[in-house]
Order: C-alpha cells, then structure tokens, then sequence
C-alpha cells in the first residue's frame, strides 16, 4: 500500500489553513482505514501508510477552529474507537500544555459517557471490560490534569467491581499512601478474580509480595508464599517459599512439610485433622485450585533441586 498521495495531501492543506477540512479528512480515513486494516493481509505495511497520515491529522487538532476541550476530547474519540494502533502519531498530541479548564471539560464529558455506558457488570466478557476500562483511563488523566484528584479513588472504586479493575484501584492507594486500604482492595480483588481472572489475582499478589519485602516482613511473606505452593505446587513456589523460610532460619521444618505434601496430598500444618506442631508458618488458606490435584505430584518432585 502506498499512502503517500493522501498524506502529501492532507499536509498541503494543512500549510494552507485548513485545519479543520484535514480533521474531517482525517475522521473518514480513521473509519475507513479501521476497515481496510481489518481486511488486509500483510506484514503490517498497511497499517504504517494509515498511522502516517493520521500523524498529519493529530498534527492540525491544535491549529482547528475546535475550543481547547473539544481538540482534547476529539483525540480520546479517535483512540477510543482506533483497535488497531492507528493513532500512534497522537503521542506528541497529548505533550501539548491544555488548561485546566479544557481537562475539566473533557472529565466532565468523559464522566457523562461513562454514567450512560452499558453496565454490563461481567468482568469475563472482556471486550465490554477492554472498552468501558479505557474509557475509564481517560476520565481518570482528565481528572488529574484538571486538579480534580480527590474524584479518581472513588470512581476507581466503584469500576473495580465492575470490571475486575482492582490493580488499578490499588495502584492509586499505594501512590497515595493508602497501604492498609490498598490490602483490604488487594484481598477483595484476589477473591473475587482468582477463579475467572487469575491473572488479575496474581497481579494483585505480586504487588502484596513486594510491600513485604520492602517492609522486611518476612513472616508474613513466608505465609503468602505458602498459600501460592499449596495453591500451585511447582518448583517455582516451591524455590520462592525456600528463599524466604531460609531468611527465617525455619526452611528444614517447612521443607519437610512440603515434601510430604507433594508425597500424600495431607497439608503440612494439620495432620490428621489436629494441628501440627512441626510446621512453622501457621494454617494456611490456600487458594481455590482450579482443577483437582493428584497425589503424589511425581511430576513437580522431579523438577525439584
């Protein structure tokens, strides 16, 4: 494909003064150029001639006849419908110094789309998820440019248990020093994702891990660590617990307890339905296996240094 015409074009009008024709140009190459991509088969040649010419495009947006918040909102349109990276040129867009006035608009009108957007409230179904979290992600640079950040936790709040967007929520907790509130979200999430968004639920976990470490609590990491063996055997857990059990000088007792897990399937901290005094690290609340394991797990013991 060669766009090099069009883009020739489209730069001609803008050096001319008429910013506003390349925007409407540039709105029919978005929806077309979406289409054609769609259907193409090559090694991505398409898509490059397209996001060129939509680079000259973003370029007129600052030089329209558009007020400071419709260029703003103008941009978060064209991102929000591009699904195949055609609005690369937008970069040096969003660079530009905007007034916080011209924020407050696009927040105002991002907030207004987000309230009418279908609530499907099915975090599994994820190109409603994708789109209504992008959405979101815009709302929320607008708020912060506008000085309007004290609105971002609750609205974080409320599309966590929408869209499963927890990491989200606790990311902003901890950057605000919320850490004893960012656990409770990190235990919400992890419950309410593990099964059909384990991803999520691991992503939350490994944020959990690193506060331990910084803190040097490994006691409780050792526990968190625990819960990842029992709820995924494998040398990875198994290696990761190791490390962290050693710092406590307490790894020959649990070592013996996993082994024997890995061996009978019988957790290590109740034997016999009792408590058992030979495992170190307390009871512990494995997550829910997704498929039942059977015991022994040759196949983990092997892996084993």
């Amino acid at each position: 494909p060669d766009y090099s015409g069009v883009r020739d074009r489209l730069r001609v009008l803008l050096e001319s003064g008429y910013a506003d024709e390349v925007l409407a140009l540039g709105k029919e190459l978005l929806e077309a150029g979406l289409k054609q991509v769609e259907m193409s088969n090559d090694e991505g040649e398409t898509q490059a001639e397209i996001a060129a010419c939509l680079a000259v495009v973003f370029a007129a947006l600052p030089q329209s006849s558009l007020t400071p918040g419709e260029q703003l909102l103008w941009a978060v349109e064209a991102a929000l419908a591009d699904e195949y990276e055609l609005c690369r040129g937008i970069a040096d867009f969003w660079r530009r110094e905007y007034p916080a006035a011209a924020w407050g608009y696009l927040a105002d009108e991002l907030k207004r789309r987000l309230e009418n957007y279908p609530a499907v409230k099915d975090p599994t179904n994820f190109s409603w998820r994708y789109t209504r979290d992008r959405l979101t992600d815009f709302l929320i640079m607008a708020l912060d440019k506008a000085g309007r950040g004290e609105e971002v936790i609750p609205l974080c709040k409320r599309e966590a248990r929408l869209t499963g967007s927890y990491v989200r929520l606790v990311k902003r907790l901890v950057e605000a020093g919320r850490w004893e509130e960012a656990e409770v979200w990190i235990e919400e999430g992890c419950r309410a994702t593990r099964m059909e968004l384990p991803g999520i639920a691991a992503e939350l976990r490994e944020i959990l891990r690193k506060r331990l470490e910084e803190t040097h609590d490994w006691w409780r990491l050792a526990g968190l660590e625990a819960e990842d063996f029992f709820g995924g055997p494998s040398a990875r857990t198994y290696m990761a617990l190791k490390r962290t059990a050693e710092r406590l000088g307490v790894w020959p007792a649990v070592r013996v307890g996993l082994l024997r897990y890995l061996e009978t399937g019988e957790p290590p901290f109740a034997c016999k339905g009792e408590p058992s005094s030979a495992w170190p690290l307390g009871e512990v609340a494995p997550p829910e296996q997704r498929r039942p394991l059977r015991f022994p797990l040759a196949n983990v013991c092997s892996t084993l240094p």
